[in-house]
């Protein structure tokens, strides 16, 4: 797969990737690596302008744009927090979750302690008319409400980002989702004993490597 932005230097120069179902997989890489530009044209923002993205059996291009963000879901480092309950900004991810459901993604991210702490739980308000949450509380509401989402592939861009490691790392209660596809540096990824083994990729201008271990930045 090739792809350049506004006819410059290619971005991504002959690519090849493929996911398993079921499979997670970890990317490295330099900032201009290709990292950012492969969720986006997996997620139909970008298109490559040689090469195609299958899901599944059928070319990406075939599949209406709602189509493709139903099956995926997207944590990226501008996911908003929005001026409302924290059970609604959750429930942008499935509507009809109930409190059961909405604890289980609070847990993964590590923000369910904080939230019980609150006087109204789940119906405290946030954002500019309700409570101020630090950036890391921010990063873990948005990253529960990806894990909510009944999306089969998940797509996490930095996930660990502005997050204090290591004990409050998100736990392996994350990767239940069957299709987790990270872009991370591994140093703020550490393998977990109780998480599905993970694919390792390296990526730069040199192309895409498959790797037996984390690639040493």
């Amino acid at each position: 797969m090739h792809f350049s932005y506004d006819s410059g230097a290619p971005v991504l120069n002959g690519a090849t990737l493929t996911v398993h179902p079921g499979e997670r997989i970890a990317i490295a890489g330099p900032s201009g690596g290709g990292k950012s530009t492969l969720l986006r044209l997996l997620l139909r923002l970008d298109e490559p302008q040689c090469g195609e993205i299958h899901l599944g059996s059928t070319p990406l291009h075939d599949v209406a744009r709602s189509d493709v963000h139903a099956h995926m879901a997207l944590f990226s480092q501008d996911s908003p927090v929005f001026i409302d309950t924290i059970r609604n900004n959750l429930r942008i991810a499935r509507p009809l979750a109930d409190d059961e459901a909405l604890w289980e993604p609070l847990s993964a991210a590590r923000l369910d302690s904080f939230v019980a702490t609150l006087p109204d739980g789940l119906d405290a308000l946030v954002g500019e008319a309700g409570r101020t949450l630090s950036t890391g509380q921010m990063r873990r509401l948005c990253l529960a409400r990806t894990l909510l989402s009944n999306a089969p592939i998940i797509l996490l861009d930095e996930p660990t980002n502005a997050l204090d490691p290591p004990r409050n790392w998100p736990s392996s209660k994350l990767w239940r989702k069957p299709r987790v596809a990270i872009r991370s540096s591994w140093s703020h990824m550490p393998p977990s004993s109780k998480a599905p083994p993970i694919a390792y990729w390296k990526c730069g201008m040199g192309g895409w490597f498959r790797c037996d271990a984390p690639p040493i930045q």
